[in-house]
């Protein structure tokens, strides 16, 4: 079994959801845990179950500034970072027409500037072995309705690993993008969905899956061990084959479409 005895694991949106997960996996093979999240009630609830001496911290992730201090912060406390995890995180679907600046902004830097100022401001804390993990998703090599802005920010995050793999190589540093499928977290309840609506997109997404659900998340299955070299790897994490996954998206898209079609006909 892999272990991180006296390894520091720092996870962007690490109060719930994929994050979350991660970071209780790596707590218990013996990592020193650092989160951060925006919610303070779920960030609290969150330390409690990593135990004493986890790191939980609110931080706006769409500020480099906040970042900065939230890595200072940890390498403070344990003097360096082994791993970072960018899972912060989300989504607003609109049809492209509809999408504002605002939307458009808050869109990008939570996906996009977030994960990257992360894993710059980290880097000069990391030795040889250590591992930079992007949370990808299928929107980022796929065109998705409404996702106008989430996909092109997590085909940046894709093209930054790319990047990353040959800036960081020859200091020993691994850059990874983890792709998962249809994954149960609580994100899926903000994607501005009637929830009649996200329930039976949900139900779509188990029913095209082999096994009936949704996936779990694996995230340490992937993990390179310090032994081994994968610069440029996309594991990309789901429990159905890729012709069933993105029949599930095109159902959500079919249902997103007739939606808005609703909507314009009511006004």
């Amino acid at each position: 079994m892999m272990k991180f005895d006296n390894k520091v694991v720092v996870i962007t949106g690490g109060n719930s959801g994929i994050g979350l997960a991660s970071a209780k996996r790596f707590r218990e093979l013996g990592a020193s845990i650092a989160i951060s999240g925006r919610s303070a009630e779920k960030l609290d609830a969150a330390k409690a179950e990593l135990g004493v001496g986890a790191i939980a911290r609110s931080v706006d992730v769409t500020s480099v500034d906040a970042i900065t201090a939230f890595i200072e912060e940890v390498v403070d406390a344990y003097g360096k970072i082994d791993v970072v995890v960018a899972s912060a995180g989300g989504v607003t679907v609109r049809p492209f027409a509809a999408m504002d600046e605002r939307l458009f902004d808050e869109d990008l830097d939570r996906n996009f500037k977030g994960a990257y100022f992360a894993a710059q401001r980290a880097i000069p804390r990391m030795q040889p072995g250590s591992s930079l993990i992007f949370l990808g998703s299928a929107a980022g090599s796929k065109g998705f309705q409404g996702m106008s802005v989430y996909g092109p920010a997590k085909a940046a995050l894709r093209n930054l690993v790319r990047v990353l793999a040959t800036e960081l190589g020859d200091a020993g540093i691994r850059a990874n993008l983890v792709s998962p499928g249809p994954i149960p977290t609580p994100g899926m309840d903000r994607l501005g969905l009637p929830e009649d609506e996200l329930e039976k997109a949900k139900a779509g997404f188990a029913s095209m899956v082999p096994l009936g659900r949704m996936g779990a998340w694996a995230l340490l299955r992937i993990l390179p061990t310090p032994s081994s070299i994968s610069h440029r790897t996309k594991p990309v994490m789901s429990t159905a084959p890729r012709s069933l996954s993105m029949a599930v998206w095109r159902k959500f898209e079919k249902r997103l479409q007739q939606r808005h079609r609703s909507k314009g006909m009511d006004q």
